[in-house]
């Protein structure tokens, strides 16, 4: 499994954040910036992220990477009755947390609350030859998932990378995705990707490329 001795690090977070009075209601001014769209607001966010770090051989080097890693955030909202019962820019704008609530169902009425949903993240990457990612929400409330989307990645020689995976969004869209990069020559590039979805019985995506860049695609920014 790629492991050569094994670290394990707990990351544990919780931050308090409220905007105690505005003046004059947010749709009564022209914004020049997300501030504002502020208005009474509070919560309580929790993250708990767990690393798990192993050593690897570079050359003649052992060298450090995550070899898993998990992760799970949610908020705690004081005033529930006044915080989520609708639409409130402080619900996503800095300096609050990112988690933001959504209908549960096809009515799209946000119901009272006092927890988001459960968002979960993971990666695991044993070697450079295997990688999988996932990320997700869950709904305590109504005891549903709401979100999942992972991918699996193989590198089964270099320049050559092969994944599937699958988005769920509950009541919206259960694709499965497949995709296929392949570096032929320092500056040719060979993409394709599909995505087909299982709600629609429909393909969504299919899309392929062939690409000559003035330098190696390795070093390019993506």
């Amino acid at each position: 499994l790629g492991l050569h001795r094994l670290r394990h690090i707990i990351h544990l977070e919780a931050r308090a954040v409220t905007s105690f009075a505005n003046t004059l209601d947010p749709s009564q001014l022209f914004p020049y910036d997300p501030v504002d769209g502020l208005e009474n607001f509070t919560e309580i966010s929790f993250e708990f992220r767990n690393r798990f770090l192993t050593k690897y051989i570079d050359g003649q080097e052992f060298r450090t990477r995550d070899w898993l890693e998990v992760g799970l955030e949610f908020e705690y909202y004081p005033d529930a009755p006044r915080d989520t019962v609708g639409f409130h820019a402080s619900n996503f704008s800095y300096p609050f947390n990112w988690i933001t609530l959504a209908p549960h169902d096809a009515t799209k009425a946000l119901d009272e609350r006092e927890w988001s949903n459960v968002h979960w993240d993971c990666l695991f990457r044993p070697s450079n030859y295997l990688e999988a990612r996932g990320t997700g929400a869950y709904n305590p409330v109504n005891h549903q998932e709401e979100v999942r989307d992972f991918s699996v990645t193989v590198r089964p020689h270099e320049g050559l990378a092969l994944s599937v995976g699958q988005m769920f969004v509950f009541d919206v869209t259960n694709a499965f995705t497949v995709g296929a990069r392949w570096e032929l020559a320092e500056k040719w590039l060979v993409t394709a990707q599909g995505q087909f979805d299982f709600k629609t019985d429909n393909f969504t995506n299919r899309r392929a490329t062939i690409g000559r860049f003035g330098r190696s695609p390795r070093s390019r920014r993506s």
